[in-house]
């Protein structure tokens, strides 16, 4: 346990160190144009951002990224040399600036977002690197984004060369257009810190909380006006809370990135500036960072970001001024992510639709700080809804100029405004239990609500000058709940991780196959075997996101509980619960009972589960029914007869087809709680010469995690028999 803390947080503060590095160099390269806060967490932000940008365009426009990358990272070294040299010729004359330069590092602010970041995710740290997540299990797709992006370097396989069918074309949609500036900061980190691409998701995390808990105390102090043990209160209750929380547990490392990257972009506005030009360019590579990590999300809150933008720059500037500057970093972020058009118009139009069934809060303090005991312990949804409607209907109301409220005081209900106005727009468009519109809340909550909080909380000190103990200890009480709440919301995370899974990286067992089948029943585990395995060849027969291949061959990777109950030949223990085993797929005819006997259930693939005391039953749209014909029944022609029952779950009856190759052979419809036959006729010629026959079954509807626990049908039998006589 005390091995795995000490191996997570190493690999993170050398990801920290690193992207600190860059930021440094490019505070270096400013030269006092832009006056940040002395925070290594700022500028491990604006690393992050530049390392990312830079990544990115590079693979976008070269094809190639880890050369510019080299390249930019000893720019970055002799920056940092540079202003070294000049900082320590300074102190001589300047004392004084030796020890500033010791504060930059050791901030108070940033100590205090280090402790909150390991607090959270102290369940976590002791299963060291690793992966692990309470959600629908998006890691596997960060990371062969990496990979896709990584084919063809040198010492990198090809990912079409390892992967195919429908796995690779998911994958390579994903990794081509979702979240690219979120796989640019990942590649790096790999090719720069050593450390394997899977094995990254606790240090990202970890590094991503702590910049934006930092970022964002920095920034509501400065703006609010409070002293930063204050404003980091604020943040702990808020942006520390459950509902931001949650993407952070369930490994959506893009949603961190859009948080992380909004209050960097946040702190570069407040700054003094000297000049416009430098806070633009700065700015909008922060800002491109946050797009590019979830244009999706960003998409949803661009009116909240702008008037927020403009408001947290109002105690130095005037409105004119401010306003000029979002556009000016927006303009530079949209030059920046020009190529990356095409990708966004994909990715919006598959993130967009979003999942049923998330809820989102009530627009009261109690919703806004998170204090609920579960995401779905929130208000009806109705009510829910209306409340951020008519959030935003008064604050838009008190926004009016011919309000007696100063300018910060409309900004400021414009930023209120538009976060109300953003949630029931959303809600009219996808409804308002959608997951687009739950992220966006998730986002709105997190940067917003810090503000708020940490203003309420001066108005008191202000209205209140004796009670000032009395009303931080309120904020202390509620900034600890909160936390809390979030800490014990991330007990999920660890059924979700798989520790043993990773030493299979290494296991030349696996590295010296030619080709390997997974198909493992938990589909965490599943899905991250797919890039984990050393194997020349993968082939995914379970689904994941992508829907399940038939297997090729007969050596499979799965569990040693699945191997017993299937009877295969065990051919290696590789650790843990996994074995690699030959499976004998012999199909003659007669009847086999799927539902009752786990060798039959052997030829069924998608996604089939067996509960305890319950028919065998798919979760999966795409399955498949496999097997390796008997000598005798090659070149013939065939019947398979699958009988099933349809589950009551209340949906509408479900079609299923059944395809032998790209030939449609057979349907039926499948009614709730009646038995079902599908009959398929299968022609000798559609069966390739080495006898394995592979029936594909397809009912309508999506395949998404959220539905594994949703079964389509349950299957009984399956009659082989020979047609005609």
């Amino acid at each position: 346990m005390l091995a795995g803390v000490v191996e997570a947080l190493l690999a993170s503060v050398a990801l920290a160190a690193l992207l600190t590095g860059v930021g440094v160099a490019l505070r270096v390269l400013l030269s006092g144009r832009l006056t940040l806060p002395d925070s290594a967490a700022v500028s491990a932000g604006l690393g992050a951002a530049v390392l990312s940008v830079v990544v990115a365009l590079s693979f976008r426009l070269v094809g190639t990224s880890v050369r510019l990358l080299a390249l930019v990272l000893a720019t970055c070294v002799v920056l940092l040399v540079a202003g070294a040299v000049r900082g320590l010729r300074a102190a001589a004359d300047r004392p004084g600036l030796l020890r500033a330069w010791v504060g930059h590092v050791a901030n108070p602010a940033d100590a205090l977002s280090a402790v909150l970041a390991v607090v959270l995710m102290s369940r976590l740290l002791p299963l060291g690197l690793t992966f692990w997540t309470s959600g629908p299990g998006d890691w596997h797709r960060y990371v062969a984004s990496v990979q896709v992006w990584l084919s063809g370097e040198v010492g990198e396989p090809a990912f079409e060369g390892v992967h195919s069918g429908d796995f690779l074309d998911t994958q390579l949609d994903r990794a081509l257009s979702e979240k690219p500036l979120v796989t640019a900061l990942l590649l790096a980190s790999t090719r720069t810190l050593g450390v394997a691409d899977f094995q990254l998701l606790t240090p990202i995390t970890l590094v991503l909380l702590w910049i934006a808990f930092a970022a964002a105390g920095h920034v509501v102090a400065r703006r609010v006006g409070v002293g930063r043990a204050t404003a980091m209160l604020a943040v702990a209750a808020t942006t520390a809370s459950l509902l931001p929380m949650w993407p952070a547990y369930a490994a959506q490392v893009g949603h961190l990135a859009v948080v992380a990257g909004a209050f960097t972009w946040l702190v570069v506005l407040a700054a003094p500036r000297r000049g416009r030009l430098a806070g633009a360019l700065v700015g909008g590579v922060a800002l491109a960072f946050t797009a590019g990590a979830n244009i999706s999300v960003v998409g949803g809150v661009t009116l909240v970001l702008a008037a927020l933008g403009v408001w947290v720059q109002l105690r130095d500037r005037s409105s004119r001024s401010a306003a000029a500057a979002v556009v000016g970093t927006g303009l530079v972020a949209g030059v920046l992510l020009l190529p990356y058009l095409p990708w966004f118009v994909r990715a919006i139009s598959v993130q967009a639709a979003g999942t049923e069934g998330s809820a989102i809060p009530l627009a009261s303090p109690l919703g806004f700080v998170g204090l609920q005991v579960s995401l779905l312990a929130s208000a009806p949804l109705a009510q829910a809804v209306v409340s951020w409607g008519a959030l935003g209907a008064v604050a838009l109301l008190l926004a009016r100029p011919a309000r007696a409220w100063t300018e910060s005081g409309r900004w400021a209900a414009l930023v209120a405004g538009a976060a109300g106005a953003t949630v029931i727009g959303l809600s009219l468009a996808f409804g308002p239990s959608n997951y687009a519109v739950a992220k966006t809340v998730m986002v709105i909550v997190a940067v917003v609500m810090p503000f708020a909080l940490a203003a309420a909380v001066a108005r008191l000190l202000g209205l209140l000058p004796r009670h000032r103990p009395a009303v931080l200890s309120a904020a202390a009480a509620l900034a600890v709940a909160a936390v809390v709440l979030a800490w014990q919301d991330g007990s999920p995370a660890l059924a979700g991780a798989r520790p043993e899974l990773g030493a299979l990286a290494d296991d030349a067992r696996l590295r010296d196959l030619e080709r390997v089948t997974i198909d493992i029943d938990d589909y965490a585990a599943n899905a991250m075997a797919s890039v984990i395995v050393p194997t020349r060849r993968i082939v995914m027969a379970r689904a994941t996101y992508a829907n399940a291949d038939p297997p090729v061959g007969d050596v499979f990777l799965t569990t040693d509980r699945q191997a017993s109950a299937e009877g295969s030949e065990v051919l290696a223990d590789l650790g843990g619960d996994y074995v690699l085993v030959r499976r004998d797929l012999t199909l003659g005819t007669g009847v086999l009972e799927v539902g009752t006997d786990p060798s039959a259930a052997a030829h069924l693939y998608g996604y089939w589960q067996d509960p305890p005391g319950a028919r065998i039953w798919t979760t999966a749209t795409v399955n498949w029914f496999v097997g390796d014909l008997e000598p005798a029944l090659v070149g013939r022609d065939l019947v398979l007869t699958f009988t099933g029952v349809g589950i009551e779950d209340g949906r509408p009856d479900r079609v299923v087809e059944a395809f032998v190759g790209d030939q449609a052979v057979g349907s039926t419809r499948v009614r709730a709680g009646t038995d079902s036959e599908l009959v398929v006729p299968v022609p000798a010629e559609s069966v390739p010469d080495d006898g394995r026959l592979a029936v594909r079954l397809v009912s309508a509807g999506p395949l998404h995690p959220w539905e594994v626990a949703t079964p389509e049908y349950s299957l009984e039998t399956v009659v082989v028999e020979v047609a005609g006589p």
